[in-house]
């Protein structure tokens, strides 16, 4: 309300005389600014509320040269809003409404409400929550009935000013017609026998009419639809009316007392039934545990569980539990032990969907969708968030010698399938069949290679991408019984860098306004310093926020605008300073980005990130819940750390619970104090005395706060955190094989539970006792539990109405459910893989030796199954590796695949990414030509009954740092990968920078790097020579270069052919040479010619193609394509379009 009013001008104006011949009505003291030609006119306090003011501008209004286009005045309005953001009900309203009030700022609440007027009268009860108004008729408001609302402009603002200068009316209608339903979500309650037998409803109207038919067991599968996705009518039609009756739209309905347990639809409504939920009536509860491993024919699911009696929780022995899928058929049974417990494995592709039990007589049921799932969600129920992953009965890793390929380029690839056994692996018999395909960036399949496995497990072959292929990211894809493994590979058109540019800071984080020291270090591949480079330093902010598609969290970079220039030593180094930027929240990460041109003409990039953070120290502040009964204490526990994580210890906390004062969360009620101990944690108690929204803050330099709700015996608690005082918990974060786990068990509940060990499948289930509020449980740990295993414990507890969620039906008890997360690291399955070059330079051309060994855990050496890929430095420069360690591949972290369904989950809710040469240099007679990005990849290399294999391979003519990268696989399916580096370089380097391709007719500048790694002053010889090429004298040019020292050199050249050119760089002296040999293809000046033809022939057909007076013979071709329709080549722009952006 104090914002300015903009006007702008065509025109510079006289500024002195445009403000003179300005005025406002009604009059009121204002500001007048001026930015350029826009005139802001504000006022000194505010603008009045809902008051329409008129600005007027004389004709006395001039521009800079003095000349007044205005022959009368011009006037503008514009009217300021009331101090009344919303109000409701609109149009049509329910019975049960409440109208409603939303204000901008503190009112005086009883001048507002003596200033509101309800037409026809209504008797009700007034109420506001911070700066919204509430008036809630004591009878409800009359259906059919049109009611008209007015608020005078006797209302005021909490200082006293008046909301509005004219009165506030609105009308709106009640609905005639009531609507009554069970709320959204499934369509089906399963209620205790010895329960309350309550079911709730929503709707409005002052009475509601129900109907209770019984339900037929062959009637029941397709009554029930799994899930709101699947959302449709019960139908009705030849069911049993057992009962009708009336009663008031309380809320609640009550089942018979003498209703026998069995199956039966409620139907709600008012005439007419609007809404019909299925009551399963019983005194038992199923709880099941489903796993299913494998995909197709080779499907197959784990179902176990418990049959316990809800209210008493006594087991029931010889209960059938049959499992029925979608289409309803039986695929499965099994029955209850002396336990109550019961296990079936179904080997079947098919979708289950609910499983009945039948207990003396009895029925109950329990389903195996998302509403059944205790930690599923209501956006599972609308099916948005896949169930997790099932299992599979094989496991493999995929790989390739190198990231990133170019059309053109040959893929090798290697694959390692086990069986798998949940964890626990095995060796398929030799020859076993595999899949191996490859597909483009379009999900076309380029390659399909039919396999078999070795003795090891594993399979490798070779794809060659063709020339013009499609580019972007490929998929390899490994396929056995209809299980896929997917690896990917990226296609571009790279230019590999040669230069490395790392960038360090000395810490990881940094308190705002502290100097952060950076480094940034420019080095060829070869090995050289690349002195005298530019630099420019940018540095970036990062916004994180979390992407529901991909389910991580993301960062968004955005540039702040500092930017600094500097120039590499002569080690290739720069150091700089700059202080911390100012960070947005407590802590932001920042990217510093340095780029490096060494005057090639192609610059490399590299960057750091680090941790900005606000303060010096930081508060984690933790409570048990978000909801308290009067009287309650309130432990709260406070963890203090520095910006670098460390505790601590000896610092003074003080936290404050405060309620709302009129205006904000100022109005202190509570406080304690303490003193951090040696890990820097303070547990500090706090008890509040009477109920409402409290916000707890921490004070201090480190401030922190939360929200909590304070309520009374009886009331609700305003959040679901119903059962959040049950906790299961490990006593420590990892154990060995042997060892014995403790699991903490926190439960407000005493008596039988059940415990199940469970990963890809429930591998145990049993009951345990548990002694509240903690139980210790003894675990052994055994070999199959690696890599980890997950302990769940899960206790029935009786529902208090009173303490339920009031937007969800009420169950009749609640199923707490706990995990710890068991972690047994199998490191006795890691291999020890060493890569040991015999020498860590060599010359281009040499032949190499590598020694290969490989130990298992405890240092013994084994037999191995390695592949070896040698692969250019720079390539990780282009992309990182794609491909996993083989080690974590198999033995990381699994997933719970274990899914948890019980009977009386369902609830409603209620509301709205070979090789030659060998010398001793390189001259003209012998340029270096040979340049690939792969120096050597073996797939199947055995080592000896040392754990040792040898290895020797040719390098090719690149200078650069080779990466070798070895992995190995035993036939116990222990793992591990093994790097080390070599480089290929020598005392003079050439290093020609060349476009990747030229034009006929092109002239262009070729621009050539000398370097010089020996220790001596040596004088070169340095030239070029093309064919196919027109140089521009001098050919050759002679220069003194010092030791490390750079010197470039450049010809003008023009090409003189078509299709290709040929160009040799060379330097040559005393000491040494060295040349580079490049062809670059030539592409016509031209543009191709389309011709089409479309009609009907058998046998042949001749087309006459005219031939321009233009055409280059050097570089033409005719390409013809048949189509036996336009229908196809429809198809392939569709497929272009659908593939967008790699087409």
């Amino acid at each position: 309300m104090g914002g300015p009013v903009r006007f702008f001008f065509l025109y510079p104006p006289d500024r002195a005389s445009v403000e003179s011949a300005l005025s406002i009505h009604p009059d009121l003291p204002v500001r007048i600014l001026w930015q350029d030609r826009t005139l802001l006119l504000a006022p000194e306090d505010r603008w009045a509320l809902d008051t329409t003011y008129t600005v007027e501008l004389a004709p006395s209004a001039a521009d800079a040269s003095g000349w007044r286009p205005l022959t009368r005045p011009l006037r503008f309005s514009f009217t300021t809003r009331p101090a009344i953001l919303e109000c409701a009900p609109r149009e049509q309203a329910a019975w049960d409404d409440p109208i409603w009030i939303q204000f901008d700022r503190p009112t005086d609440h009883a001048s507002v409400e003596a200033a509101l007027r309800i037409s026809p009268p209504v008797t009700g009860t007034f109420s506001w929550q911070e700066e919204q108004l509430f008036f809630t008729p004591t009878a409800g408001l009359v259906e059919g009935a049109s009611y008209l609302v007015r608020l005078e402009p006797s209302a005021r603002a909490a200082d006293g000013t008046p909301l509005m200068h004219r009165p506030l009316e609105w009308r709106f209608s009640v609905r005639t017609t009531s609507y009554f339903s069970f709320g959204y979500g499934p369509n089906i309650q399963v209620l205790d026998a010895a329960g309350r037998r309550k079911i709730q409803f929503q709707g409005s109207g002052r009475r509601v009419r129900f109907g209770l038919f019984r339900l037929p067991g062959d009637r029941f599968l397709s009554a029930y639809a799994s899930a709101m996705k699947e959302e449709k009518p019960i139908d009705l039609e030849g069911l049993e009316l057992l009962r009708q009756w009336e009663q008031p739209a309380s809320g609640e309905v009550a089942l018979p007392a003498d209703l026998p347990p069995g199956l039966y639809v409620l139907t709600i409504g008012q005439t007419a039934p609007a809404d019909a939920l299925i009551v399963v009536l019983s005194h038992y509860a199923l709880l099941l545990k489903e796993a299913g491993t494998g995909v197709g024919s080779g499907a197959a699911f784990q179902v176990r569980g418990a049959v316990r009696a809800i209210a008493s929780g006594e087991v029931r022995e010889g209960a059938w539990v049959r499992l029925y899928d979608r289409a309803g058929r039986l695929y499965g049974q099994a029955r209850t032990d002396a336990q109550g417990l019961f296990e079936a494995t179904v080997h079947s592709d098919t979708l289950p969907l609910l499983a009945l039990a039948e207990v003396d007589g009895e029925i109950t049921v329990c389903g195996f969708g998302p509403e059944w799932n205790p930690r599923a969600g209501w956006w599972e129920w609308w099916g948005w968030q896949p169930m997790p992953p099932a299992g599979r009965h094989y496991r493999a890793y995929l790989y390739t010698d190198r990231p990133i390929y170019r059309p053109g380029q040959t893929v090798y690839v290697r694959g390692i399938v086990r069986n798998d056994d949940d964890a626990v692996y095995s060796v398929p018999p030799s020859g076993t069949p595999v899949l191996l395909r490859l597909r483009d960036a379009r999900g076309n399949v380029l390659a399909t290679r039919e396999l078999l496995t070795g003795e090891f497990g594993t399979v490798h072959d070779a794809f060659y991408l063709a020339e013009g292929g499609t580019q972007g990211t490929c998929q390899l894809e490994l396929v056995l019984e209809d299980e896929v493994t997917r690896q990917p590979l990226k296609v571009e058109e790279y230019r590999k860098p040669e230069l490395e540019v790392a960038v360090r800071t000395e810490e990881e984080r940094y308190v705002r306004g502290e100097p952060i020291s950076l480094t940034v270090s420019a080095r060829y591949y070869f090995g050289l310093a690349a002195s005298g480079a530019s630099i420019t330093l940018r540095l970036y902010r990062g916004y994180r926020y979390w992407e529901h598609e991909i389910g991580a969290e993301q960062t968004e970079w955005q540039t702040t605008g500092t930017v600094l220039q500097g120039t590499t030593d002569a080690n290739g180094m720069w150091h700089v300073r700059l202080p911390a930027p100012e960070p947005y929240s407590e802590a932001e990460p920042f990217d510093l980005e340095a780029t490096v041109d060494d005057g090639s003409g192609q610059t490399v990039s590299g960057h750091a990130v680090v941790w900005v953070h606000r303060s010096r120290y930081g508060t984690a502040l933790f409570l048990q819940r978000s909801t308290y009964r009067l009287g309650e204490e309130i432990p709260v526990e406070l963890w203090i750390t520095d910006y670098q994580g460390n505790p601590v210890p000896g610092r003074l906390v003080a936290v404050e619970l405060d309620t709302w004062d009129g205006t904000g969360y100022r109005l202190p009620v509570a406080e304690a104090h303490g003193v951090t101990d040696d890990r820097g944690r303070a547990h500090l108690v706090l008890r509040p005395g009477k109920p409402g929204w409290y916000r707890l803050t921490v004070r201090g330099e480190e401030e922190s706060n939360a929200w909590l709700w304070v309520y009374e015996p009886g009331e609700a608690a305003w959040t679901e955190t119903y059962g959040q005082e049950f906790r299961v918990e490990a006593d420590r974060p990892s154990y060995a094989v042997g060892e014995v786990a403790h699991i903490l068990v926190r439960s407000p509940v005493t008596g039988t539970a059940l415990l199940t060990l469970e990963r890809g499948r429930v591998r145990r289930m049993e009951p345990v006792l548990l002694t509240g509020p903690l139980t210790t449980l003894s675990l052994t740990i055994e070999p199959d539990f690696a890599p980890n295993l997950f302990v769940t414990v899960q206790i029935y507890r009786p529902v208090d109405p009173e303490e339920w969620n009031p937007w969800l039906s009420v169950p009749d008890a609640t199923l707490l459910i706990g995990t710890a997360e068991v972690v047994v690291p199998p490191q006795d399955r890691r291999l020890e893989v060493k890569v040991v070059p015999e020498r860590l330079e060599y010359r281009p051309g040499e032949e190499a030796m590598v020694t290969l060994e490989v130990r298992d855990a405890g240092g013994q050496p084994v037999r191995a199954e390695l592949s070896l890929a040698v692969v250019d430095e720079a390539i990780y420069a282009l992309s990182e590796e794609l491909a996993r360690d083989p080690f974590e591949a198999f033995y990381a972290r699994r997933q719970n695949l274990v899914h948890t369904y019980h009977s009386l989950q369902p609830t409603r809710g209620f509301g709205g990414g070979e090789h030659g040469g060998n010398g001793d240099h390189y001259g003209q007679a012998h340029p270096r030509r040979d340049f690939p990005d792969t120096a050597y990849w073996n797939p199947s290399i055995v080592t000896d009954a040392e754990g040792q294999a040898v290895v020797r391979f040719h390098l090719p003519d690149s200078l650069t740092r080779w990466r070798l990268v070895a992995r190995a696989v035993t036939w116990e399916t222990q793992l591990g990968e093994g790097r080390a580096t070599l480089t290929t370089t020598q005392p003079l380097v050439v290093r020609p920078a060349l476009p990747r391709f030229l034009l006929q007719g092109d002239a262009f500048t070729a621009t050539v790097a000398l370097h010089n790694r020996s220790r001596e002053l040596v004088t070169l010889e340095a030239g070029l020579q093309g064919q196919g090429l027109g140089l521009t004298p001098p050919f050759t040019y002679t220069i003194p270069l010092g030791p490390a020292g750079t010197a470039r050199v450049s010809w003008r050249a023009r090409v003189e052919a078509l299709d290709r050119v040929t160009v040799t760089a060379y330097v040559q002296a005393p000491e040494g040479s060295d040349a580079v040999q490049t062809v670059l293809p030539v592409l016509p000046f031209a543009v191709p010619e389309v011709r089409s033809w479309a009609g009907e022939y058998v046998g042949e057909h001749q087309v006459r193609v005219p031939i321009p007076a233009s055409w280059l013979p050097q570089g033409s071709s005719v390409e013809v394509r048949l189509s036996p329709s336009i229908v196809p080549t429809l198809l392939d722009g569709l497929e272009y379009l659908i593939a967008y952006p790699f087409g």
